[in-house]
Parts: structure tokens; C-alpha cells; sequence
């Protein structure tokens, strides 16, 4: 189902289908799952593997992929807001058929099997590339899913990030107060990098900084990454013992776990933090902070696939050399946004004296973070 991976292939969403799925007519949806589960919805006559089928099969495939709308990497990266991951499923499970479910995860294993195509290696992604520990994680996730037939989003996803907690460091007590939430969702996205984030936040006894660097977060990264990381994208609903993120829109910061676990040392893990924080910022100058009940149900996603590609010292280098801020955020639709480097091209005028553009933030990337 990654055809739509390819952004040539995303659909503009007709004005018979507005609104759909939070998407208005003539906006784009680049969110490759949401894309497919359109083209399945309303053309799925353009997919002939798919068109030939029965139509108890259609269903089932339609229930896995769009009515569900899930993404499992979100959950078990503690990469998403409760409210986008895992609502629609919510409501899918409250109407699904015998089967459905099961059928869902047999798809989730098909999917990261041919991940990567090996023709002659076979399903070298699953069988080979996968790390066990990550794929233990997706396995013992399912039974904290099923939980959400009897309880609230955020309750099964802050009782999953705990039970996560108490795996990763089974010496030290779960977070408490205000920024439980973001330590725990970003110890967890960084796998095996858990240990720097939960150092640089403080929140584990004895953890070890690297020598000569004693590196701790600034007071300013700490608040924005616990405000922004416990907004839940649901306004009847907020995070036991950190309510910090009653506003909204929510945030997904999408490859936001890859551009951590893709950190070799202490000192880059650090860096790649401030740069989150400094995305979640760009992203509030975007989509300014609103208390309503429209905008605390909803959230916007902010791509850092452009992070996501290069070496966090090479980030912070470009960002250094260039004559105004080489990353920005831009505006894509009413729902999302990608970072980008520039190099000034993309600006409204070459002079660095001038602003840019409305729909595009700076990602202030502070050299000092650059240790």
C-alpha cells in the first residue's frame, strides 16, 4: 500500500467527498495511509488487485486501511497525539466485524515484510534488517489496544508509555508532573538512545552525562517539549498529572523518532531535541495556540523527513554557514507542513533583513545548542 508514498500520486480531495477526514476541497493529502484510504473510499476502480475483489473483501481491506486509520510505528514510537492515533480506531473497533482485527495485523506484518524490496533476499526487512526488541514492542502492544473498547484514548496511550517506562529503566519511578509525558514519549521514540533522553531531562537516578560536557536541556526546550507533548488532539480529555497541553491544535511531528534514534552520542541526542523543540515552535507561529473546542480536537502534522536525511552536525552546520536561517517550516494545507532547507530560494526576498513568507516559519536552530 505504499504506492501513495510517491507525492505524485496524492489526491486532491473533490468537492463531493469535502470535508474528508479534517481535509477540505482542493487540499492535498499527503499523509500516504490517509491517501490510500481516499483512492480506496472513492476511485477504488483505479486499483484493479483491488477492484476484482468480493465486495466482503473490499470491506475488510477498507476497515483495515481507512476506517481504522491507524498507524502502528505512531503508537509504539510514541510518535502521535492520542486523539489522530487512536480515535478512528476507537470508533472502527466499536463497529468492526468478527475478524477485522485480526485481520488488521496479519496486514501490519505483510506491510513490514515487503518494506523493502529484496526480490532474490526475500522479506530480508522482517526476517533480517528488524530489530527483535522493536518487533517484541509491536507484539506486546496489541493487548493495550484492545483496552480501547472499554477505555478513553489517552488512558490506554499513557498507561502503554508507563508499562514502556517500567521496561526501559525498572529501577527508577515513573515520571511525575509536569513533563512526564514528553519524557516518556521521547525516551521511547529514541530506542535505543532512551538512556540520553531520559539524562538530559533528568528524570533517572545516576544517569551519566558525557565527559566534559555535563549537558542538561535548557529551561526553555524542557517547557516547550512538555507543553506540546501533552496536548492530546482530544478536549475532553487530558493526561493524568500533566494536563500542561490543554490547547490545541495538537502537533504530530512526523520521522520526529528517526531523527533521534539516528543519533550516535550524548551530545547529538541533545542537539536533535533542541531541534524538535525548535520545530514545535515554528509549528505554534503557523498554527498560533487557540482554546476551542474545534481546534483542541484537532491535529496538524509537521514533517521533518528533510532532519530526517542528514547527519544532526550537518543540520546545525548548514544552519550555522547560512547568510539567513537555512531551515523553515512551510505551510502545506490547513493540516500539515514539512521542514525544509532553503538557502534563502524559498523566501520572499533575497535581503536577511526581510521576513518571510506567511505561510513559513523559521526553525530556529541556536548555535549554542551546537555543542
Amino acid at each position: 500500500h505504499d504506492i501513495i508514498k510517491s507525492r505524485h500520486l496524492c489526491p486532491a480531495v473533490q468537492a463531493e467527498h469535502a470535508p474528508y477526514a479534517g481535509y477540505n476541497e482542493g487540499e492535498v493529502i499527503y499523509d500516504h495511509d490517509l491517501a490510500l484510504a481516499y483512492v480506496l473510499d472513492h476511485f477504488g476502480q483505479l486499483l484493479p488487485s483491488f477492484h476484482c475483489l468480493s465486495e466482503d473483501s473490499k470491506r475488510c481491506i477498507r476497515f483495515s486501511q481507512s476506517k481504522m486509520q491507524f498507524n502502528h510505528g505512531w503508537f509504539v514510537q510514541a510518535e502521535a497525539p492520542p486523539g489522530l492515533m487512536l480515535q478512528p480506531l476507537k470508533q472502527a473497533l466499536q463497529r468492526s466485524r468478527p475478524g477485522d482485527m485480526a485481520f488488521y495485523f496479519v496486514h501490519w506484518l505483510t506491510d513490514l515484510a515487503g518494506a523493502e524490496g529484496t526480490p532474490l533476499g526475500g522479506a530480508e526487512k522482517l526476517a533480517v534488517k528488524f530489530p527483535t526488541p522493536v518487533l517484541n514492542e509491536f507484539l506486546r502492544s496489541i493487548p493495550h489496544l484492545f483496552n480501547l473498547e472499554r477505555a478513553t484514548e489517552v488512558w490506554v496511550a499513557e498507561s502503554y508509555l508507563e508499562a514502556r517506562w517500567r521496561r526501559m529503566f525498572p529501577g527508577d519511578p515513573v515520571p511525575c508532573g509536569f513533563g512526564r509525558i514528553a519524557v516518556m514519549r521521547l525516551t521511547i521514540a529514541a530506542q535505543s538512545n532512551c538512556a540520553h533522553v531520559a539524562t538530559l531531562f533528568g528524570a533517572i537516578e545516576g544517569g551519566a552525562t558525557e565527559p566534559g560536557i555535563g549537558l542538561r536541556l535548557t529551561g526553555e526546550d524542557k517547557t516547550t517539549l512538555a507543553e506540546e507533548m501533552a496536548c492530546t488532539g482530544l478536549a475532553d480529555q487530558v493526561y493524568h498529572s500533566d494536563n500542561a497541553g490543554q490547547f490545541g491544535p495538537a502537533f504530530l511531528i512526523y520521522y520526529g523518532p528517526a531523527v533521534l534514534q539516528a543519533c550516535k552520542t550524548q551530545r547529538q541526542v541533545y542537539m536533535a531535541l533542541h531541534a524538535l523543540a525548535a520545530v514545535y515552535r515554528a509549528g505554534r507561529e503557523l498554527w498560533p495556540i487557540e482554546e476551542s473546542e474545534d481546534a483542541r480536537n484537532s491535529t496538524v502534522t509537521l514533517d521533518v523527513a528533510a532532519l530526517k536525511a542528514m547527519d544532526i552536525d550537518a543540520v546545525f552546520r548548514a544552519s550555522k554557514e547560512a547568510l539567513r536561517p537555512a531551515w523553515v517550516l512551510v505551510k502545506q494545507n490547513s493540516r500539515s507542513a514539512n521542514v525544509r532547507f532553503t538557502q534563502g530560494e524559498a523566501a520572499t526576498s533575497s535581503s536577511a533583513d526581510e521576513p518571510y513568507a506567511p505561510d513559513m516559519a523559521v526553525v530556529d536552530l541556536r548555535p549554542e545548542a551546537a555543542v
